[in-house]
């Protein structure tokens, strides 16, 4: 909700069209509105939300089905103890560890962004033709 409340004020911030290909320039480009500090606070807010939502999601998700391709583990893997199902254990914390490498490679967050959100919007169509099929 912050991320959605962030993007519809630098939306509404009315000045020079200018890039945004950090996030300085989106703090920059919200200052105006909201101040500096307050600009600052409010795109933290949303990118330390959107981040720590998408890293759990993500890798869950994608522990969940490594364990079901391999048939190693039941789909109640989170509430087992880590002795009990170190399959998904294991390969949660290396999707985390691959994305704190991937991070701190020093990619351009903003593009990667852009990069991510493209490769989503042209993957949903598909995974929208399955899900019907599964229905």
């Amino acid at each position: 909700l912050i991320m959605i409340g962030a993007l519809v004020t630098l939306a509404a911030a009315h000045g020079p069209p200018r890039s945004l290909e950090t996030v300085e320039d989106i703090v920059d480009a919200l200052a105006p509105v909201l101040g500096g500090m307050m600009s600052r606070v409010l795109v933290s807010l949303a990118l330390s939300g959107g981040s720590l939502a998408a890293a759990f999601v993500v890798t869950l998700a994608s522990s969940w089905a490594v364990c079901e391709a391999l048939g190693v583990e039941d789909k109640f893997s989170m509430d087992a103890s880590p002795s009990s199902a170190p399959t998904f254990y294991a390969s949660f914390v290396a999707f985390m560890l691959v994305g704190i490498l991937v991070l701190e490679t020093g990619v351009n967050i903003v593009q990667f962004n852009m990069l991510v959100e493209l490769i989503n919007g042209l993957l949903l169509p598909f995974t929208v033709c399955f899900l019907y099929l599964l229905c």
